[in-house]
């Protein structure tokens, strides 16, 4: 008993420095560290804290703090925690660095909060003490080694509000586990650590592998997976134009890092990352521009130090796209980059100085080795691209859908081709190109295939510009394609088979039909490009055209339909403001064009035949009473050897019906494509029922047509500019109607000049020869025939002795008749002349004879030169005109019905002033007039 109390043995020491450790441990411990938690929090950072209890495990040097729960001076919760637990290793720490066994943090809470000065709630908390504490000595010596058996964080959570914008964000990490095993910071021994963290709604991450700090290193896999974009735009909005307002991004992957003076080190392998549920959109607020199902790409194997990206399959599911122009012609898509690229702008202008003055000083850096990287395949499935434009009267709606898109290998070796293969649905038909591509130097080849594409979708557009409604038409398309860029510019070749199919232009005042066609095709075209030394060429084996037609019309009013469809207004310059120009940027507009025209070269042309199957062109003429109709049908034929070669000369055939009954044919050479023409054409019209023209007749003529037929032979020849042509034109059995009150009628005696015209037959033949320069810019086709026919109807009825003289042979002038004075008798020269007059007769026999007698005071005169009365000259005038008529109708052979004896006329010549010669004696002409029965 006495040695157990014996204080100066060193048991009882021991026993006593137990005893007081284990109290100071199990006891004080504990207390100082809860009071000076308190305390130092309150005074550092006026942080109200509590704390449910500390145990301190002096044996195992472990210490556990339970409950503990901070509010700053508002009283808002700051930090919390269930249990935080740390267990020193004093053996682990035998070896020179400081080891514990555990470091854990269970159910930490944190509440994060950056307000509107962009200040943090511990930052604003502590700042104070910051402030206030003294500056800390710069510490050169070398850090101290830590080793810890495990670092873990369970169950934790950390709730973040950021008020520094506009707009608050929340963000809330739960739950937050890690584990951190065997974690050292001497000698880069890292340490085994495992991250889970979980931000809700299936938003979770997990990062585990080996971490090293010293140099720096990791080694492990990382998964993220459904990460929404709320969860991180709030960020990245200030500098985005657009809006992100769904997104949802996965990824995945193992990775080996490790940074260091000597080495910069960072792979990846089998890498996995993907996009879904993709909403973009201008504002918040907005529709979407652009949706996305789903895209992804992998696998993914980077190799930082190899300078190499292997990337695997890349696949786009469903993406959308909506491209709209209002109004305003703004189109949504470029809206939100207008701001943008003005504050770019004028980034770029306050910061070119420094820019240049940089690249001044890096003009000298080591040139690295390429980056080597390639893709295996990129896919895009079932996408769809609709366009609206609202900026037009009637707003267009396109939309091409099932769109498809498959591109082989593409690598960082441009010039190595790739395979690509693409489609897309229009209206239910599919239209799809593939193919090869090479991006440096370009070089492609493929297919290009387009099946009914519908024309109609052009028609909001071509509104715009033209009164017309193209309400059908689809293109088809198959063609094939070789092309390369090369140093004199791009060459090969393109072959193609085209056809538009139901055609069908209507104007759209009063939806009549304008143009049209069933099928135009083009056949066996192929296209040749050599660069820029050479001239391109083109040949077409065949340009079919089945039923094509056309309507041109005349309304009431005189306008002209196809002059009504353009809804362009006249220019300045045509409404009679002059247009000034700065006599030097005419010049270098005029040095401009030269230069491009000894650059471009035209293309040679040459196309090998043209066809032309069942063509209806219809015309009608609505301000005429009755309204003019007339129409070609069934009209086919072929054009062949069409070619831009000067010698090359195109073979003419076409044919068709005019009217019911009428014929038309064209037959001849041209070559419409040379530089200089060279055009011999014939064309044949006939049997053409005249009486339905009336209503031009009753217009311009004042008559209506009664009958007839009509034939025309028309030759044309064309050199270079000069026109020369034959018009012979054949009238059977026409005859005027009744005559038509009409302002615009001619005043020429019409019915004498076709009596005139017309032979015994019925018949009518004239022949119009016209010529004239094309290159003159007066020139008229129209005009010019008009006056050839005009001054042949104007000789007609001006002449029409010489006319019906022509008609018998060795006759001049059968006008008249002459009479000896005072004499009623015919000799036997003016008996020939009435005969040949009424011989001609004979030949236009729906003309009338009218006779007028004529008694001169001058010539005839009693014996001794006395002047007769005038009733005896009268009766002289009138003996002498029932002689003519008598000879006419008795000698000649004409009906009596169709000579008419005028009132006799007295005149007073100027004979009696002149001394007649002994072999000519003076004479009294009677006078003849030409009147249609």
């Amino acid at each position: 008993m006495s040695t157990i109390l014996n204080f100066k043995s060193k048991k009882f020491w021991l026993i006593l420095f137990f005893l007081i450790y284990s109290v100071f441990g199990w006891f004080a411990v504990p207390y100082i560290v809860k009071q000076q938690a308190i305390n130092s929090l309150k005074d550092i950072a006026a942080w109200d804290t509590q704390i449910e209890s500390v145990v301190f495990n002096p044996y195992a040097l472990s210490l556990a703090v339970h409950g503990f729960q901070a509010k700053d001076e508002f009283q808002q919760d700051s930090v919390s925690f269930d249990r935080f637990y740390v267990n020193f290793s004093a053996l682990g720490s035998l070896g020179g660095r400081i080891a514990f066994d555990e470091v854990s943090l269970t159910r930490p809470s944190i509440n994060a909060q950056l307000d509107e000065q962009g200040l943090l709630n511990f930052q604003r908390d502590f700042v104070k003490a910051d402030s206030e504490a003294a500056p800390e000595e710069v510490d050169n010596s070398e850090p101290l080694a830590f080793f810890f058996g495990l670092i873990s964080i369970s169950h934790g959570q950390v709730n973040f509000t950021d008020r520094s914008s506009d707009e608050t964000f929340r963000l809330k990490l739960e739950p937050l586990n890690l584990a951190l095993k065997d974690f050292s910071t001497d000698h880069n021994d890292g340490g085994n650590y495992s991250l889970n963290l979980s931000l809700g709604q299936g938003q979770e991450l997990s990062w585990k592998g080996q971490i090293g700090i010293a140099p720096f290193s990791s080694k492990g896999s990382l998964a993220l997976s459904n990460l929404r974009s709320s969860s991180f735009w709030h960020y990245v909005k200030p500098f985005s134009p657009y809006s992100l307002n769904n997104a949802l991004i996965s990824l995945e992957g193992s990775y080996d890092t490790e940074f260091s003076d000597q080495r910069s080190h960072l792979l990846i392998e089998t890498g996995s990352v993907s996009l879904s549920q993709i909403a973009l959109a201008e504002t918040q607020d907005t529709e979407s521009l652009f949706t996305l199902d789903s895209v992804s790409l992998s696998p993914i194997n980077f190799n930082l130090e190899e300078r190499t990206a292997k990337l695997g399959n890349l696949l786009i599911e469903k993406p959308v796209l909506f491209a709209k122009k209002d109004e305003t012609s703004q189109i949504n898509l470029l809206r939100p980059l207008q701001q943008e690229k003005l504050a770019t702008d004028t980034n770029e202008s306050e910061a070119s100085e420094p820019i240049a003055k940089t690249s001044n000083d890096t003009s000298h850096s080591t040139q690295e080795a390429p980056f080597k990287w390639s893709v295996t395949s990129i896919k895009l499935k079932e996408g769809l691209i609709n366009w609206q434009d609202a900026s037009l009267e009637t707003p267009a709606d396109i939309s091409l859908e099932n769109i498809y898109l498959e591109l082989g290998k593409v690598s960082y070796e441009l010039d190595k081709a790739f395979s690509y293969n693409a489609s897309f649905n229009t209206g239910g038909a599919k239209q799809s190109l593939s193919g090869q591509l090479a991006a440096l130097p370009l070089n492609v080849e493929g297919d290009l295939s387009l099946s009914a594409l519908p024309l109609h979708w052009s028609q909001p557009y071509i509104g715009e510009q033209l009164n017309v409604l193209l309400e059908q038409g689809q293109l088809d398309l198959s063609s094939n394609y070789q092309l390369s860029m090369t140093d004199s510019g791009l060459s090969g070749e393109i072959t193609s088979n085209t056809s538009v199919n139901n055609l069908d232009i209507k104007e759209s005042i009063e939806r009549q039909e304008v143009a049209g066609f069933k099928t135009f095709a083009l056949k066996g075209v192929k296209l040749k490009l050599a660069g820029e030394q050479q001239a391109p060429s083109i040949s077409v084996e065949t340009v079919q055209i089945s039923k094509p037609y056309a309507r041109a019309k005349i309304s009431e009013k005189g306008e002209m339909s196809l002059a009504q469809l353009s809804k362009s207004k006249p220019s300045e310059t045509e409404e009679g403001n002059t247009v000034t120009e700065d006599h030097s940027q005419e010049e270098h507009k005029s040095e401009t064009a030269g230069e491009q025209d000894q650059a471009s070269q035209p293309a040679n042309i040459a196309i090998n035949r043209i066809i032309i199957e069942e063509g209806r062109f219809d015309y009608i003429d609505a301000s005429l009473t009755p309204v003019f109709n007339t129409y070609v049908e069934q009209f086919s034929g072929d054009i062949t050897n069409i070619s831009s070669d000067i010698d090359a000369h195109s073979k003419v055939a076409l044919s068709g019906n005019l009217d019911t009954y009428g014929k038309i044919a064209i037959n001849g050479t041209t070559n419409p494509l040379s530089a200089q023409p060279n055009t011999a054409l014939d064309i044949q019209v006939n049997n053409i029922d005249l009486s339905t023209a009336s209503p031009y007749s009753a217009k311009y003529a004042g008559y209506l047509i009664d009958k007839g037929k009509l034939d025309l032979d028309l030759a044309y020849d064309i050199k270079g500019s000069k026109l020369k042509a034959d018009n012979k034109v054949f009238i059977d059995q026409f005859n005027f109607g009744k005559s038509v009150d009409s302002p615009d009628a001619t005043v020429l005696p019409l019915p004498l000049a076709i009596g005139i015209m017309k032979n015994l037959d019925g018949e009518i033949d004239i022949d119009l020869p016209i010529s004239g320069d094309l290159s003159d810019p007066s020139f008229s086709f129209g005009g010019l025939l008009l006056t050839a026919f005009t001054n042949l109807i104007t000789k007609v009825v001006t002449s029409p002795f010489s006319i019906l003289g022509s008609l018998v042979e060795g006759s001049d002038d059968i006008s008249s008749v002459n009479f000896s004075a005072m004499s009623s008798s015919i000799d036997a020269l003016e008996s020939e002349k009435i005969l040949k007059l009424a011989e001609a007769l004979k030949k236009r026999p729906n003309l009338s004879l009218e006779v007028r007698g004529v008694a001169d005071r001058s010539v005839d005169l009693e014996p001794g030169g006395q002047v007769l009365g005038e009733d005896k000259l009268a009766v002289l005038a009138k003996s002498r005109a029932l002689a003519i008529a008598s000879s006419l109708v008795e000698i000649g052979g004409i009906p009596e019905q169709r000579i008419f004896t005028l009132e006799p006329k007295v005149v007073t010549s100027e004979a009696s002033k002149e001394s007649p010669s002994a072999e000519q004696a003076p004479t009294v002409a009677s006078i003849f007039t030409i009147k249609p029965n």
